[in-house]
């Protein structure tokens, strides 16, 4: 297993940013989410995970945090060997590090999250909490269900026109496939996080069954991912 799913965060040997695969079962039994923090080296005694709502709330995890976060999608600390962690199965698992004062998040991001633009609390929130700055972010994105498959309605569709060039223009029965890797980047950049420090993985969660699970191609019963980072001391 290696010890990051992006480059962005290979310089830097305190993080590991990785994904379960299919292959490993489903993460959604909160007792497999810690066989596979283990079997990737993270300690399980400080693993959180987020109870998820499919909007833009982020938690702060602080020394004496429960591990069950209740009613977020995002999760950030500035606590080493802490692990933070959601489930995933086509919306993006988002990584981030903040290698100047030691913060990292994870979030979950879906179209209602991103309509929320769960980006911009996430940077407001670690500017609060620890000083952070967008400019400083190092950005993993993915992987999630791509642009080849995440077909919406206008409902969903209007609620990113500011983003053109990831909405592709509406068929005659005004349905589009949305780019939510794309419009998670633009969010971020829009926050003033530079492009190189940017990365989004080009895997697509419906696109490659042997390999994830993915909720709108399995349907209703589909398994989860898990996606977790992690700054040891």
């Amino acid at each position: 297993m290696t010890r990051s799913f992006f480059k962005i965060f290979e310089p830097f040997s305190e993080v590991t940013a990785i994904l379960s695969e299919s292959s490993g079962g489903s993460m959604r039994p909160v007792e497999a989410r810690r066989r596979f923090a283990e079997s990737a080296g993270i300690p399980t005694n400080r693993l959180f995970y987020a109870e998820q709502m499919h909007g833009p709330i982020v938690s702060i995890v602080r020394d004496d945090s429960d591990a069950r976060m209740a009613e977020c999608d995002g999760l950030l600390t500035d606590f080493p060997d802490t692990a933070l962690s959601i489930i995933v199965a086509d919306c993006l698992p988002i990584y981030v590090y903040d290698p100047k004062r030691g913060v990292i998040g994870i979030l979950h991001a879906g179209w209602r999250g991103l309509a929320g633009n769960i980006a911009r609390v996430f940077s407001e929130t670690a500017r609060k909490e620890f000083g952070s700055e967008p400019e400083d972010f190092l950005v993993g994105i993915g992987p999630g269900i791509g642009p080849c498959h995440f077909e919406v309605g206008e409902e969903v569709s209007d609620k990113f026109r500011d983003y053109e060039a990831a909405v592709p223009p509406k068929r005659r029965d005004g349905r589009a496939f949305l780019n939510l890797p794309q419009i998670a980047a633009f969010q971020f950049e829009e926050l003033g996080v530079p492009h190189p420090q940017i990365e989004i993985s080009l895997d697509c969660t419906y696109c490659l069954s042997e390999k994830y699970f993915s909720r709108r191609r399995d349907g209703a019963g589909s398994g989860n991912m898990l996606a977790v980072i992690c700054r040891k001391r």
